[in-house]
């Protein structure tokens, strides 16, 4: 995949993630963009109009179907990521689905975003992940992809001093 796959510079940061602990057995089944999950129905109302000579039914639409599709699905493989994913941690599930947020969203969608994790966890019983890529990498590793700006191959500022994946695991052994 290339960047130009990906909605945001922060879905592409987690998928360099994702492919590095692939690499390193943590995580299997990589998904971009999995199945929609079906959340609502389209809903209208029926009722009854009298016209001159007869009574009519009518249709008056309320709303449209809702859907809601995560950033990334993967199956956590090994237990070092528990502690990073309330799914392997506490529903005893292995599938992940995560939704990326960025650290500034200009358009507000993380009320948007917490109305479907609690739709999707009560009607289904699937949690959704929500990750900030910059917070996550401190608190695991950062990508080497993500280390050194795009153009002028520097060491971004927010990740020195981040550990990147051979000292995760050289920490977690």
């Amino acid at each position: 995949m290339t960047r130009e796959d990906f909605k945001s510079d922060e879905e592409w940061y987690f998928y360099h993630w994702l492919k590095e602990a692939d690499l390193h057995g943590l995580v299997s089944g990589i998904e971009y963009q999995p199945e929609s999950i079906h959340l609502c129905e389209r809903a209208s109302i029926e009722y009854e109009k009298k016209l001159k000579t007869k009574t009519k039914t009518i249709e008056k639409f309320l709303f449209h179907p809702h859907y809601y599709r995560p950033d990334f699905a993967f199956t956590v493989i090994h237990e070092w990521l528990d502690k990073y994913f309330i799914n392997t941690s506490y529903l005893a599930k292995n599938r992940v689905l995560v939704d990326i947020k960025g650290t500034f969203n200009k358009y507000s969608d993380a009320k948007q975003f917490s109305i479907n994790q609690k739709w999707c966890y009560d009607k289904f019983d699937i949690y959704i992940e929500k990750i900030v890529p910059e917070k996550f990498f401190k608190e695991s590793w950062c990508p080497e992809e993500c280390r050194l700006t795009p153009k002028q191959k520097k060491p971004v500022k927010k990740y020195v001093g981040v550990p990147v994946i051979k000292d995760f695991i050289e920490g977690v052994r």
